[in-house]
């Protein structure tokens, strides 16, 4: 897994500012499906803007799962 500086962080943030989401997180969480997609945008495009719906984003365990795929 990549590892980024706050700085880093700073600067990816601040370049998808202008982005819509392309994918969604619903209460379903991380599923098979939502993995596909975001690899699908991913090869499309560089940097991609996402959207959790649900609660879950304040979990660790949340971050930890999405940042293995």
């Amino acid at each position: 897994m990549l590892e980024l500086d706050m700085a880093q962080r700073r600067q990816l943030a601040a370049s998808a500012h202008h982005l819509n989401p392309v994918v969604m997180i619903g209460k379903d969480g991380l599923t098979e499906n939502v993995i596909s997609e975001l690899d699908r945008n991913l090869l499309k495009h560089e940097l991609i803007k996402i959207k959790v719906l649900e609660g879950d984003q304040k979990e660790p365990f949340f971050w930890n799962k999405f940042a293995l795929h």
